[in-house]
Formats: structure tokens, sequence, C-alpha cells
């Protein structure tokens, strides 16, 4: 039996991955499916031996094949593991442990905690392996530990299979709520006015692709975006937290885009230096303008998609709100 760094025992229950070994064997095809729906993890069982059989169990889930005695037995002689787990008798003793599969989904629950609390434990330990990590950058190694946590908590998320009837009942219940909201747009409005009357702002969960052929404007209209967003671009509507990461231009052409879209400026005389007296001050109201908005701009090169996503998880944190775009 192992145990940990400080001498414990992780956490485990032997007598109830026992319990859904004998349930599997003497179950129904039924009772099967519920408990690898459960246990659909890998190395979820804290005994190799009891992992070896389930794994095997599986294969012939998956196979269509029976799932008892004799089934099991062969296919793990014909894997060269079964004389490894102890064994025909071992597999009968298991058979004999257990009376009924009625309470099958109850261990399997039971299992599955169990399994994560030692992945917790693993990641918490490849976390404080990370914080030794002196030749790498903070940042990265913050990042890094973020998502063996985030990994662990993704293992709890599942989605149950839903009739069409419930799914039906929330749909219509938007409905309602949308016609009361009539007029208004419930997701993030861009501030181009066409582009939400057919949409309703940018919902939740969108994924929104600008494309067009090149110098047609793709980044200008992007960053008219976030800032209509982070504005709040019709009457009575606040603006959301918005923040923009840039593979292609630096955070301080970015702002000069926007800060001479914002007083209506003329871009090109400004990066030459010739700003008319009228211009200063449209840039210096504009200054104060976009200050005052929640706009966030990451300009990291060759940035990840993980990194993205740890960098926005510590920003909602920050904020105490959800991001409105990104």
């Amino acid at each position: 039996m192992s145990v940990d760094v400080l001498g414990r025992i992780p956490p485990q229950n032997q007598e109830a991955e026992q319990n859904i070994l004998g349930a599997l064997l003497l179950g129904t095809p039924d009772v099967a499916v519920k408990i690898f729906e459960i246990l659909g993890m890998n190395d979820c069982f804290y005994r190799q031996s009891h992992q070896t059989i389930f794994d095997a169990m599986r294969d012939l889930h998956e196979n269509g094949e029976p799932i008892d005695l004799v089934s099991v037995a062969n296919h793990m002689q014909s894997t060269g593991k079964l004389e490894e787990v102890g064994g025909r008798l071992h597999l009968a003793d298991l058979c004999n442990s257990v009376a009924t599969a009625a309470h099958a989904e109850y261990y399997a629950k039971i299992i599955a905690e169990k399994a994560l609390l030692r992945a917790l434990i693993r990641a918490g330990t490849e976390v404080t392996a990370l914080g030794y990590s002196e030749d790498q950058e903070v940042e990265l190694v913050l990042d890094q530990a973020e998502q063996k946590v985030f990994e662990v908590a993704q293992r709890r998320i599942t989605q149950d299979v839903m009739h069409i009837e419930t799914v039906l009942h929330d749909a219509f219940a938007k409905i309602e709520q949308r016609f009361e909201m009539r007029g208004t747009f419930t997701g993030t409005a861009s501030g181009f006015y066409d582009i939400d009357a057919l949409t309703a702002g940018f919902q939740p969960s969108n994924l929104i692709i600008v494309g067009a052929r090149p110098s047609m404007g793709k980044t200008a209209f992007a960053l008219c975006v976030a800032r209509n967003a982070a504005a709040g671009p019709y009457p009575g509507q606040a603006g959301k937290p918005v923040i923009v990461f840039s593979l292609e231009m630096s955070r301080e052409e970015l702002v000069m885009r926007l800060l001479c879209a914002e007083a209506r400026v003329d871009g090109s005389r400004v990066r030459t230096g010739q700003v008319a007296e009228e211009d200063w001050w449209r840039l210096g109201q504009a200054v104060g303008r976009l200050a005052e908005w929640p706009i966030y701009i990451d300009d990291t090169p060759a940035i990840t998609v993980t990194e993205i996503r740890g960098k926005c998880r510590r920003l909602a944190a920050e904020l105490g709100k959800e991001i409105g775009l990104i």
C-alpha cells in the first residue's frame, strides 16, 4: 500500500472497489452503463490490480461483449494480465464479495470522489515542485500551476443526456425573457446597430470570427467593437470588461489606434507628429474617456490558448465579474 510524502495513505476505499468489480461481474448491461459513465476517467481505482480488471471489463463493454466471470478471465488471459491480478480464483472471490448490484451506482460515486481527491493531491505535489523551478519565468510557472488545478476541476464537469422536453421549457423561458426585454440587446453589443439587430449582441460562449481580405480593416473593426462593448454603445447600457490579445501589434500601437479613432484625429498625422492645434483638445478628451473604460490589452508574443485562459481567469477574479468580450 503506497503512502504520500507525509507518510499518510491517500484517500481510497478498496471495499467499494471490490463491490464495483463484483457488481459488474454479476450485473446487467444497464448496471454496467451507469458504472462506466460515472467512472469514465482513467486511473480511478487505488489498487492497481483492481484498475487492471476494470480496464478489461471496459474493453469488453466497448466491444459490445458480455461482462461475466468467463469473458473477463478469457480476455485477461489473452492479454497476459490474468495471473498478475490473482488469476481466476481472485475473480471468483470478487463475485462472491457482493450479493447484489443494486448499490453499484453509490459505490461508483465513492470511488470517483476518492480518485478526484488523489488527483488533487498529485496536482498539489506538482505545484509545489513548480514553486522550486527557479530557472523558469514566474508567470509561466503560475500559469502551469493554475492549469494543473484546473484540469482536476474539469474532471468533475459532466453533462447529462437530456430529453428535448426539458430543453424546450428552458428555450421557451428564454423567449419570454427576450420578449420582456424587446428592443434591447441580451448579449454584448458591438455598437454596430445592423449587426446587433441580427444577433441581439454577441451571446455568451459565442466564437465570432471576423473574416475579410487583407487591408480591409479587420483589426480596426475589432478595436471598434472592443471600444463599444467597454463603453456601453447604447443609452442606458453599461459597458462590460473587454480584454484584447494582440499577436501582431504592440499594445502602444493598439492604444494609438483606439485613441485616434475616439478623438476622430487622422492617425497618419499623429504618427508623423503633424498634430494640429484643434487635435490636441480632441486627443485630451479621448484620453479621459478611454481611461475610464474597462479595456485590458495583452501583447505577449506567441501566447498559447492555455495562457490566454489563465489570464482571463485571473482578470475575472480580480474584477469580481465576468469578462464581456475577449
